[in-house]
């Protein structure tokens, strides 16, 4: 007890002013069996302005504890229903005033009562008559620790109040920003959508979902790129057409036109791998990418497997119609500098697929490129002459009789002109659609596709 004294006296040292400090107000029990002590005590405490309780007995105590807690219990030895010692024992059986401080007053200056008040656990023993500064003193010091532990118990709680207030809003806000996250979640979800949705549009065909031109090349590219880096070849370019195409639009309508084209579109997936790229250019012209290949045969299997499945019958507009595919194939090799350059080639072989009878596949070649160079250099031959003979026409307007075309352009408007090493008519019903072909080291190739001939840059093979 004596270092709560010293603590209590602390606590005054640092200042604790408890007039500037609002400090509750505390009771102060009084306990003795004669009233002219009790109205002493009373005038010696009354200038702490704090609450003094009476009782004459020490019953009267113990039932005065039940109803408050005490800042501090000043306490007579002698009394005649229980004394002081009887009395405190009692009070520490209780959970309420076990720990209230307890002065014994005193006036039997006895010292077996001074060591017994002291090892029960009282605070001090004071005797009669006592000095009222001393013993106001004294009391003040619990009194202030009292009042101090009512402040930090109502500062305590209005902690826990703050406390749960800002858990409150902090659960507010919490689900504030929850709900603020979602929707920023669901904008860029929207907008992530309607990117995928622009890049889908930019890059696939509108009609079949197959990728477009611009997704072909930039794959077709990055393959050629990746090639060039490897001993072997990796990839293979197929160009497809559907033969006699115009007849269904012309008989059956550009509706059913269209959905042949679409289920075309979806037997071809079917015949693919997921690494391959099928894709439409346009019309009944079809371009596809095999990627991942080592040899010639994965490319040549691959237009077996197409050409098996379009030779099923397709149902357009509740009939059926037989399709059939002339495929090009051009194998990527080193001197292949771009994607235009395996295009071109694919489409020359094509040609000659068209040519040798539809229904078949071809594999571009060099003699192929020769055959080629030598049909377009005689066509060119041929439009120059005619351009010509339209000139002279022009200018002789008084001659009444055309000069006769030569033998050349004659056979050409019969459709009799064959290709160098070649067995089909070059009037087929498609024509080459190159204006060179597998020159592969030529400075630059044609970024954009043309409807017809040239495809790429003219050159010359070495």
């Amino acid at each position: 007890m004596q270092s709560q004294i010293r603590i209590a006296e602390r606590v005054l040292d640092i200042g604790v002013d408890a007039a500037a400090c609002e400090l509750p107000r505390v009771s102060v029990l009084l306990v003795d069996d004669h009233p002219e002590n009790l109205l002493a005590l009373e005038a010696s405490l009354e200038p702490l302005g704090q609450r003094l309780v009476r009782a004459e007995s020490g019953t009267a105590a113990l039932r005065a504890v039940l109803d408050e807690q005490f800042a501090v219990i000043l306490m007579d030895v002698r009394m005649p229903d229980l004394d002081g010692f009887e009395t405190m024992a009692l009070l520490r059986q209780r959970e309420r005033s076990r720990n209230v401080p307890i002065i014994f007053l005193s006036a039997h200056p006895e010292k077996h009562h001074v060591l017994r008040s002291y090892s029960s656990g009282a605070v001090d023993y004071l005797l009669k008559p006592f000095d009222p500064d001393a013993l106001r003193s004294k009391v003040s010091v619990f009194v202030t620790l009292r009042q101090n532990e009512l402040a930090l118990q109502a500062a305590h709680s209005e902690l826990q109040t703050a406390h749960a207030e800002l858990e409150h809003r902090v659960q507010k806000r919490t689900a504030e920003l929850a709900a603020a996250n979602k929707t920023l979640e669901r904008e860029v979800a929207e907008r992530k959508a309607v990117q995928q949705l622009l890049f889908d549009q930019a890059h696939h065909d509108n009609l079949t979902g197959l990728a477009n031109r611009a997704l072909l090349m930039e794959h077709l590219n990055r393959a050629v790129a990746r090639s060039r880096r490897r001993a072997a070849p990796s990839f293979a370019v197929m160009m497809l057409d559907l033969d006699r195409f115009k007849v269904v639009n012309d008989t059956l309508g550009h509706l059913a036109g269209d959905q042949l084209l679409k289920t075309v579109a979806e037997r071809l997936q079917g015949c693919l791998r997921e690494v391959d790229t099928a894709s439409r250019l346009g019309g009944d012209e079809f371009a596809i990418l095999v990627d991942g290949i080592t040899s010639l045969e994965d490319a040549t299997r691959t237009a077996e497997r197409i050409q098996h499945a379009l030779a099923v019958p397709l149902v357009v507009d509740h009939k059926e119609v037989f399709a059939t595919a002339s495929i090009g194939i051009a194998m990527m090799d080193a001197r292949y500098k771009c994607g235009e350059e395996l295009l071109r080639d694919a489409d020359t072989a094509l040609y000659r697929a068209k040519e040798a009878g539809r229904a078949q596949f071809q594999v571009f070649d060099r003699e192929m490129h020769t055959s080629v160079m030598k049909q377009l250099g005689l066509e060119a031959d041929l439009l120059a002459r005619s351009s010509a003979a339209s000139s002279s026409f022009t200018t002789s307007r008084s001659s009444l009789s055309i000069p006769a075309r030569s033998s050349a352009s004659r056979r050409w408007s019969a459709g009799t002109i064959r290709s160098a090493g070649s067995s089909a008519p070059a009037s087929s019903s498609r024509s080459p659609r190159t204006a060179g072909s597998s020159d592969h080291s030529a400075t630059g190739c044609s970024k954009k596709r043309r409807a017809r001939p040239p495809r790429g840059c003219p050159t010359t093979l070495p």
